[in-house]
């Protein structure tokens, strides 16, 4: 089923993610996995903002599109199938955004910082709550049961990202581990709608 298979969106926007982010971070002149933020790519200043707003944050953004689609398709009749689909395509369009509102230097005091960090928080709660309602809908469904955990394991994740205190993990280190499990969550499930077998009658369809 094509509109299934658009899930493969869902694995290429965890390629692109981690590609684009080491090949920039690789080529921005003392930039920092420990100290640096991975708005800082983009901002004002940064040799290759441009570029890295439309694919680091455009591009791969734009690759969640499909894949929400494709969870839509995929989880349908199941409870939960639309609210999932729309948080994950909210989410999609949120980190897209942060390509287009980006944050002044230095994360100084401004309206496109206040935006950027605006839309950052819109685009990672959805997700947040994507995988949760995931995780409380899909229980009892015979083929989504297998992957409930997976889904609550990366919610509680991404969430306890956000209490780390510096001290233990540095700001940085711990944007990137919610930023992995977020993309992680995205290869999982696009992973788990090209696995999952067609319906009876459609696999009937396809052999005639």
């Amino acid at each position: 089923m094509i509109k299934q298979k658009l899930a493969i969106f869902g694995l290429f926007a965890f390629i692109a993610f981690v590609l684009s982010f080491l090949v920039f971070a690789s080529m921005t002149p003392g930039y920092s996995h420990t100290v640096n933020a991975i708005s800082e790519l983009g901002m004002a200043g940064s040799p290759y903002a441009r570029l890295w707003n439309f694919i680091g944050f455009g591009f791969v953004g734009f690759l969640v599109l499909p894949f929400a689609y494709s969870l839509l398709v995929s989880l349908r009749p199941n409870p939960g199938a639309s609210t999932i689909s729309i948080l994950v395509a909210i989410s999609g369009l949120g980190w897209m955004s942060l390509g287009l509102f980006t944050a002044a230097p230095g994360f100084q005091q401004s309206l496109p910082t206040t935006l950027h960090f605006m839309v950052s928080r819109v685009s990672y709660f959805s997700f947040l709550l994507a995988a949760f309602v995931f995780t409380i809908k899909l229980t009892r469904v015979p083929y989504w049961h297998s992957w409930v955990l997976f889904s609550l394991i990366m919610g509680l994740l991404g969430l306890a990202s956000f209490f780390i205190p510096p001290a233990i993990l540095p700001g940085a280190l711990s944007q990137r581990l919610a930023l992995v499990v977020y993309f992680l969550w995205l290869f999982g499930m696009g992973w788990a709608v090209v696995r999952k077998p067609l319906p009876a009658y459609q696999q009937n369809f396809q052999a005639t």
